[in-house]
Formats: structure tokens, C-alpha cells, sequence
């Protein structure tokens, strides 16, 4: 603590989203003689950014963004990133959550779903599955993500459910390249439904408070990741920051901000009928551990 003190300050390379958000603002309530830098990445753009050069990242001491453990495997084989396995808070995460020699941890979920005015549509008129917009009274009333990065995950996932196919689905819906323009859309009423995530009706619900979040049959559950640079230029605050992501503290904190809907294991899922997904091999499975077997 005394180190970290005298360091002063870190920076965090991050996905801009909301269980990132709430953790850093309570890292920075709960340790003030620290000033934290985030900079906001969406994800390949945080991809480029940190593999710029053949050393690895430079002035920067943390990582968190969406699902990638194929990204976060690789830095750590290169020597980029700095195990996990020795911060406390690390063995409460179960073993799928973890990554091989501490790479990295999952230490948030989100959901997939159905984003709608609550004011406009009753829950109860909106579809169950996705198989379910393929009716035709939903042709052409609800946006399809084709947003750089997440909309690579949604179709990959779409693909690979063997249900219906990303080009039959495409179809029936609006591509849209911009997540604002679709929320404005939804919360007008020009367009009943957004096929989104949990996380994106709570990044605008104080904008347009009348989204409400509808969950979906076989709808895959994403994850947020945290991983630890190597050589960063602050390893005494870097590593209180780590522990803090894994600390009980700040899960409560994820949990008032994301409605009590932080984290959840893949066979907690499959028991209420969702899918999760291995980004590994973009295969998804109802279910088991994240590799699929």
C-alpha cells in the first residue's frame, strides 16, 4: 500500500462499458491518493493499440475489456502479462473462469437479449427465441448489431447455434453500424426491438430511461476480462488494482450497477436455458465448461 501510494497514479486500458466503469469508480472512491487513468478502447481497437510494437504495451499497467482469452493467452506467452495467480481474491473464481497460469480472469457476465421501450411494447408481445423473429410481424422491426467487434461476435454466434443462419436472420432485420442511433430509434418507437446486450440498455439508461432488457433462448452470455501488464510502470498500484477487480467489494459494486446480474457460470446459465459461447473456436454449447467439452 505504501508503494502504491508513493506511485501515485495507473493507467488502465479498458473496453468503455458498465461493469468496467463501476469498477474503477469504486477503485477510485476506496483508494483517493491514486489517480487512475482509464483509457477507453473498443475492443480491436484496444487490440491494436496494445500489440503496437514488438516489446509489448509501454505506460500502462492493466487491461480489462470483453471476452478475448485467445488475445489475452497469447500476450501472456510473450511475456506481456504478469500471472494472476498470486493476487488475492484470485481462488474464489471457479477454474473455467481463469485463465492457464493465472493469464487472465473473467470477472464479469452479460447477457444477450432483446433491448425495447417498455412504454411502447409489453414484455409479453415481444419473441422468445430468435427463431421467433423469423414471424412475420416482426420483418423489419428490429436492429441487427454490426458494430466493429461485437457485431463479429453476435454473428459468429448466430452461425453457430445450427438454428437459423446469420444471412437468414440479416434478412428480417435492420443492420445498423451505430449502437446510439439504434437506441434512439428503439426509445422513439420507429423501431420496436434492438437485438443487443444487457450492458448497452444500462450504458443509456439515463438517456432514454424507458429501455427495458429482454432476455432470449439461446442467447450467449458474454464476459468481461482482467489481466495484469507485465511490465508496467506502476506494479505496486497495478497489483492493488488487480485485487481490487477480484475483491468482494467491488463485485458488490458490479452487482448494484448491473441490477444483480454480474456473474454466473456457464452450467448456471444452461439451467435457465441460455447458451454461453467459447470465443476460442466460436463454438457454443448449452452448458459445461467454456471449452465446450
Amino acid at each position: 500500500m505504501s508503494q502504491a501510494r508513493k506511485e501515485g497514479q495507473l493507467t488502465v486500458y479498458l473496453t468503455d462499458f458498465a461493469p468496467n466503469e463501476a469498477v474503477v469508480r469504486g477503485f477510485e472512491k476506496k483508494y483517493p491518493f491514486l489517480k487512475i487513468r482509464p483509457v477507453p478502447f473498443g475492443g480491436p481497437n484496444l487490440i491494436d493499440s496494445f500489440e503496437r510494437g514488438s516489446q509489448g504495451p509501454k505506460n500502462v499497467d492493466a487491461v480489462m475489456r470483453c471476452e478475448a482469452p485467445f488475445v489475452f493467452a497469447s500476450w501472456f506467452q510473450k511475456g506481456w502479462l504478469e500471472s494472476l495467480a498470486a493476487t488475492r481474491g484470485y481462488d474464489q473464481y471457479p477454474p473455467w473462469a481463469k485463465g492457464a497460469e493465472g493469464a487472465y480472469v473473467r470477472f464479469a457476465g452479460f447477457q444477450h437479449g432483446i433491448i425495447y421501450n417498455s412504454r411502447l411494447t409489453s414484455a409479453k408481445e415481444l419473441p422468445a427465441s430468435y427463431m421467433d423473429l423469423l414471424r412475420p410481424e416482426w420483418a423489419q422491426r428490429f436492429f441487427l448489431p454490426v458494430v466493429p467487434g461485437y457485431g463479429h461476435f453476435f454473428q459468429v454466434f448466430m452461425r453457430n447455434t445450427n438454428r437459423i443462419s446469420w444471412d437468414v436472420l440479416s434478412g428480417r432485420g435492420i443492420a445498423q453500424p451505430s449502437i446510439e442511433r439504434m437506441m434512439g430509434a428503439v426509445a422513439e418507437g420507429s423501431t420496436p426491438l434492438f437485438m443487443g446486450r444487457e450492458i448497452d440498455r444500462l450504458d443509456w439508461r439515463k438517456k432514454y430511461p424507458d429501455l427495458s432488457f429482454h432476455p432470449m433462448k439461446e442467447a450467449p452470455y458474454q464476459y468481461a476480462v482482467v489481466a495484469l501488464v507485465a511490465n508496467r510502470p506502476h506494479p505496486a498500484a497495478g497489483q492493488l488494482f488487480a485485487k481490487w477487480v477480484l475483491s468482494d467489494e467491488a463485485r458488490k459494486i458490479m452487482d448494484q450497477d448491473m441490477g444483480g446480474r454480474s456473474f454466473q457460470s456457464p452450467n448456471e446459465l444452461a439451467s435457465k436455458g441460455l447458451w454461453t459461447i467459447d470465443v476460442n473456436s466460436y463454438r457454443t454449447f448449452p452448458g459445461g465448461s467454456l471449452e465446450g467439452k
